[in-house]
């Protein structure tokens, strides 16, 4: 996926969960286990330069993590924007509950 999208830096890929379950951010009644939405920038020093954790219907944007990116501290004030699903993405969640 890196290398697929050009990036210049690290990604994590938590195939086994046990990051997302570290920092608490496990949500085991969702399609058998996956990540609340969360969005982090770590440093170099390996230090939390920015955190958003989020929900479903609020969402840190794009324009959100860039301006964390280009802050000298980090930590901008960022707002979530409340993100509202098409009527065919609750039909799915629908249905894949009703599966399970």
């Amino acid at each position: 996926m890196r290398r697929a999208l050009r990036l210049e830096f690290p990604i994590l890929c938590d195939t086994n969960r046990d990051v997302v379950r570290a920092w608490d951010l496990y949500n085991a009644g969702e399609r058998g286990g996956i990540a609340v939405p969360a969005t982090f920038i770590i440093d170099t020093d390996r230090r939390v330069r920015y955190a958003s954790v989020e929900t479903m219907f609020s969402r840190a944007t794009i324009a959100d993590v860039l301006r964390a990116l280009r802050s000298a501290h980090g930590q901008p004030s960022v707002e979530c924007h409340r993100v509202v699903p098409r009527i065919r993405e609750w039909v799915r969640s629908l249905r894949y509950h009703l599966k399970a």
